[in-house]
C-alpha cells in the first residue's frame, strides 16, 4: 500500500472533517486472529491477506484516519462541477453517471466495481468484507443529480466527493463487513431512485447496520463564517430506540473527539424540518432505522 501523507487538520473544511470522521467510526475493533498471513472469505472464496492490510490486526487507526486527502476530495467536486448541471434524464445526469463509474472504478483500483441498477440508474460499488456477505453492512450514499440549472457543488457534489474518498481510502484496507457506496439518481424530483434500492434491499431483508445519507456539507453558518460543524441527524420519535440511530450519531461525534476533529453535531430528525427531502428517508420508508442524514448547519442560507 502506497503511503498517502498527512493532512494538517486545519487545513481541512467541514465535509472533509465528516469524511475522516466516519472512516474512524469504521476503525472500532473488531476480532482478527494473529499471524503473518490469514485466510479472508471474499465472494466464497479464500484469499491469503498480509495482517498489513488488515485494520484490526494492530492499532492502524491513524494512519487510516489521516489518509484522507484535501486535494483527492477538493479535485471530485471540481470534476463533478465541470460537468454542469445534471437533472434526471439529460445528457449531463448521463455524462455524470459514467464519470462516477469510472472514478470509483479507478480511485480503488478495481476493488470497486460500480454497477448502474435500477431503472433510475443508480450507481452501487461495493467493498467486499472478510465475512463473505453473511454479517451486516454498512451503505455510504449521496445522490448525484442536480436541479435543472446548478451544477451541484455543494448539492450534492459534496456528498459524492466524500463518498468517493471514503471508497479511496477503505479500499485500502480489509474490513469485516460488506461497506457499500451508494450513488442516487432522480433524488430532486422525488427520492426515486433510492427508494427502488430501499424497496429491494428491504424485500432481500438485507440488514443495514448503518446508513449515512450525505446532502450537503459546504455552507457554514452564516452568523458564524467559521463554523465547520455538521448536523448529524438521527432517527428520532414514536418507535425510535437510542441503538437504532442516535448511538451512531453519538459515536461519530466521540470518535471525531478522540482524534481532535470535534465537528458532527448529533441533532434528532424531528428539529430538522428538511428531514423527509433526502435519501435516508427511502430506507426509513422501507422499515431501515438505523440511518444517518448528515448535512450542513446552515441550509436555509444556502441559495447555490
Amino acid at each position: 500500500m502506497v503511503r498517502i501523507p498527512v493532512i494538517n487538520p486545519r487545513r481541512r473544511n467541514a465535509a472533509q472533517l465528516l469524511t475522516v470522521t466516519i472512516i474512524a467510526l469504521l476503525l472500532i475493533p473488531m476480532p482478527f486472529s494473529t499471524g503473518n498471513a490469514q485466510s479472508v472469505v471474499l465472494d466464497n472464496k479464500s484469499e491469503e491477506v498480509t495482517l498489513a492490510s488488515l485494520v484490526y490486526a494492530s492499532d492502524r487507526a491513524r494512519e487510516v484516519y489521516e489518509s484522507v486527502s484535501v486535494s483527492s476530495y477538493t479535485n471530485f467536486v471540481r470534476e463533478f462541477s465541470e460537468i454542469g448541471p445534471k437533472l434526471y434524464g439529460t445528457s449531463g445526469n448521463e455524462d455524470t453517471k459514467e464519470w462516477i463509474l469510472d472514478r470509483l472504478y479507478n480511485v480503488t483500483n478495481g476493488k470497486v466495481v460500480g454497477q448502474v441498477i435500477g431503472h433510475y440508474d443508480n450507481v452501487l460499488g461495493r467493498l467486499r468484507g472478510s465475512m463473505g456477505g453473511s454479517g451486516p453492512v454498512v451503505l455510504i450514499g449521496a445522490h448525484y443529480d442536480t436541479v435543472e440549472v446548478a451544477p451541484g457543488a455543494n448539492d450534492d457534489g459534496s456528498g459524492v466527493a466524500t463518498t468517493l474518498e471514503l471508497a479511496r481510502v477503505l479500499s485500502q484496507y480489509y474490513w469485516p463487513v460488506d461497506i457499500y457506496f451508494g450513488f442516487w439518481n432522480a433524488e430532486e424530483s422525488g427520492l426515486h431512485g433510492s427508494a427502488e434500492t430501499a424497496a429491494n434491499w428491504s424485500a432481500n431483508e438485507i440488514d443495514l447496520l448503518i446508513h449515512y445519507n450525505i446532502d450537503m456539507l459546504l455552507v457554514p453558518l452564516a452568523t458564524v463564517p467559521t463554523d465547520k460543524k455538521i448536523n448529524m441527524a438521527y432517527l428520532s420519535g414514536s418507535g425510535a430506540s437510542f441503538h437504532d440511530s442516535q448511538y451512531w450519531a453519538e459515536l461519530t461525534r466521540a470518535m471525531g473527539n478522540n482524534f481532535d476533529y470535534a465537528v458532527t453535531n448529533p441533532i434528532p430528525s424531528g428539529d430538522v424540518g428538511w428531514w423527509p427531502y433526502s435519501d435516508h428517508r427511502s430506507f426509513q420508508g422501507a422499515g431501515y432505522k438505523s440511518v444517518i442524514f448528515a448535512h450542513e448547519t446552515a441550509g436555509r442560507f444556502d441559495v447555490a
